[in-house]
């Protein structure tokens, strides 16, 4: 029930050769409502997300990177007094692997995370990779979609640290026409996450 404009900026690119840079900001601006029938909120809004790291081109290609990604979650979208704007960030896809984890627990809402990646390439047509993602809430109060809702207001603090993933993936491409992927995933839950309804026996 939103009306909302997104106005993005990526950037891509490489350091010296071998340190590399991806960043992507974002800001959405409208009115948004969290139900039909409801007044539609002034939206404000806003995400980011920011990696560097280093690529090794040798003989056994290899990049090593940290990364760290936010964006703004709403304990309380509905129109009360002295609370009329809606600020919860709304993800344009429903899930990434490259920025959230494999296993999708997480969107782009309500959330700060940071980690670590690590890749190598031992042969020409197989990659490893290996990712480290620490989950937090942007409020413990607001719904955290994917792993639960906090309840109605007034909303109780939860905890901001929601989960620990860790991701697992080998990239096999043996054409310049064939692609495939096989992984393994674990979701460490935290005192946060499990706070919140559905995840303490995830």
């Amino acid at each position: 029930y939103a009306n909302v404009a997104t106005i993005g900026l990526l950037v891509h690119g490489t350091l010296f050769e071998r340190v590399y840079l991806d960043m992507e900001g974002a800001i959405q601006v409208g009115k948004s409502s969290e139900s039909p029938y409801g007044t539609r909120n002034p939206h404000l809004a806003t995400a980011g997300y920011l990696e560097a790291g280093y690529t090794h081109p040798g003989n056994v290609p290899f990049r090593i990177g940290l990364f760290g990604t936010g964006a703004s979650g709403d304990a309380e979208p509905r129109d009360v007094p002295g609370n009329d704007r809606a600020v919860g960030f709304i993800p344009l896809f429903p899930s990434s692997h490259r920025y959230w984890g494999s296993m999708d627990v997480v969107s782009w809402t309500n959330l700060v995370s940071f980690g670590a990646r690590a890749e190598v390439t031992p042969l020409s047509m197989l990659t490893i990779e290996m990712l480290y993602h620490e989950f937090y809430a942007a409020d413990d109060r607001a719904a955290v979609p994917g792993i639960g809702q906090a309840g109605r207001p007034p909303l109780v603090e939860m905890g901001r640290h929601l989960a620990r993933e860790i991701d697992l993936r080998l990239v096999l491409t043996p054409a310049a026409w064939a692609h495939a992927e096989v992984g393994y995933s674990v979701l460490l839950p935290q005192a946060g996450g499990e706070a919140y309804k559905g995840v303490a026996d995830s």
